[in-house]
C-alpha cells in the first residue's frame, strides 16, 4: 500500500491512499510531491520529485488499517526555562525508541492524522492506532495554514519540514545501507553521478556519516535542489537506522535558497534539536 502527500509548486494538494503507484493529474501547472511507501518492493520511503503537472489524489482499494503501523506521539509545550517559543514533539514506537525535536510555536504543524487522512477519508482513533504501530509523521511550516491544502512546498519562500518514524520490511531491511538513508526524501543518491532526474538535480552540498553509541547508523546532509525556471531549494536532512535496521528515523527541513539562508539559524535549531534514543 501507498500514502502519497502530493505538493504542488503553488499549493499542497492533498494524499492519495492506493494499492499501486498511480498518480492522477490535472491542470498545467509545475508541482512537487512527497511520497510515503509502504510497498515492500519500494525502496524510497519519501521523494520529493518535480512533476509537470499539478496531482490530484483519490482514495482506492483496501482501507488503510491493515498496514499494522502503530505508537504514540505526542506534542508537548514548555512554558518555562525560557523555552516558551517551541513545540516539542516526541514519538516513542513499539520497540520503545524515542523520537524527538522541537520547531517554533508559531509555525503550524500537521500530525499523523492530518497526514495520513484524505478528503475523502477521515481516519477513525481505531485506524490512525493501527497506522501508528510502524509509521508517524508530521509536516511543519512557518507558513501560517490551517489545513494541508494550503501549504507550500520545497520551493516556497518559508521554511517547511517533515520527520518521519518507519518500521521496515523484511525485504526493506535486507537492501537497506547508507545510500538509501540518502534517498530517503529524495529520488536519487545526490552522492551518485547520476543525480539528476526529471529535470531536477540533487546536489550535495555537504555530508557527514556517524554511528551513535547504541550503534545506529545514520547521516546529515545538505542538498540544493535545482530545476530551470524556479529558484533552488534547500534541504537539511538528518537520518537514522536503528542498529538492527528495524526502525528509520529521519527529519528535512528546507526551503528557498534566499529563504534558507535568512532562517538558517532556525532551521538549524530545528534539525540539531532533533535526536532519537533507544531504551
Amino acid at each position: 500500500m501507498t500514502v502519497r502527500l502530493l505538493l504542488s509548486y503553488g499549493k499542497f494538494s492533498l494524499r492519495e491512499i492506493t494499492d499501486n503507484a498511480t498518480i492522477y493529474r490535472v491542470g498545467n501547472s509545475v508541482s512537487l510531491y512527497l511520497e510515503v511507501r509502504y510497498l515492500e518492493n519500494e525502496k524510497n520511503l519519501l521523494s520529493f520529485l518535480s512533476q509537470s503537472r499539478r496531482t490530484k489524489g483519490d482514495v482506492r482499494g483496501k482501507s488503510v488499517v491493515p498496514l499494522l503501523l502503530g505508537s504514540s506521539a505526542v506534542a508537548l509545550l514548555a512554558s518555562s526555562c525560557g523555552l516558551s517559543h517551541y513545540n516539542f514533539f516526541n514519538f516513542t514506537n513499539s520497540s520503545g525508541a524515542d523520537m524527538y525535536f522541537k520547531v517554533p510555536q508559531s509555525w503550524s504543524n500537521f500530525g499523523p492524522k492530518d497526514v495520513y487522512s484524505t478528503p475523502q477519508m477521515t481516519l477513525s482513533a481505531s485506524q490512525l492506532a493501527s497506522i501508528e504501530t510502524g509509521n508517524w509523521a508530521t509536516v511543519f511550516t512557518a507558513q501560517r495554514a490551517t489545513s494541508l491544502s494550503s501549504l507550500t512546498g520545497i520551493f516556497s519562500n518559508v521554511p517547511f519540514g517533515i520527520s518521519q518514524a518507519t518500521k521496515l520490511s523484511a525485504s526493506q531491511r535486507d537492501s537497506f545501507s547508507l545510500a538509501t538513508i540518502r534517498k530517503l526524501l529524495l529520488p536519487v543518491d545526490p552522492l551518485s553521478s547520476s543525480n539528476s532526474v526529471g529535470g531536477v538535480t540533487y546536489a550535495s552540498q555537504s555530508y557527514n556519516e556517524f554511528v551513535t553509541a547504541s550503534g545506529m547508523r545514520g547521516s546529515r546532509m545538505v542538498v540544493y535542489v535545482k530545476q530551470s525556471g524556479k529558484p533552488t531549494a534547500v534541504l537539511d536532512q538528518v537520518a537514522e537506522v536503528d542498529a538492527n535496521t528495524n526502525w528509520v528515523y529521519l527529519i528535512g527541513v528546507g526551503c528557498d535558497l534566499k529563504c534558507f539562508n535568512s532562517n538558517k539559524s532556525t532551521i538549524q535549531t530545528i534539525v540539531n534539536s532533533w535526536s532519537v534514543k533507544e531504551r
